[in-house]
């Protein structure tokens, strides 16, 4: 996912602001995430500000990735589930 020096940052970043805040800013960077969304009609290229919205979100859920290594192997999980409901598709 991120390197060692990324893992660094983030949990620097997650450390000096705590749970409480974070969770609040992943709020934000979701509401702002889903408005960005909202412009597409499914017709034009992705653009720029929604890939940076995109970063903001990802960047506070790779805080808690770190924080909480639970969510990674739920993930795991979760894409298992998926390809062999892909393969089932076949």
């Amino acid at each position: 996912m991120t390197s060692t020096e990324m893992k660094k940052k983030l949990e620097k970043i997650f450390d000096h602001y705590g749970e409480l805040n974070q969770l609040n800013k992943l709020k934000e960077e979701d509401t702002e995430l889903k408005a960005e969304l909202a412009k597409y009609n499914g017709l034009e290229e992705i653009r720029v500000e929604t890939f940076s919205e995109m970063a903001d979100k990802l960047v506070v859920l790779s805080q808690f990735a770190l924080k909480y290594p639970i969510i990674y192997e739920i993930m795991e999980q979760k894409v298992d589930r998926q390809i062999k409901r892909m393969e089932e598709e076949k």
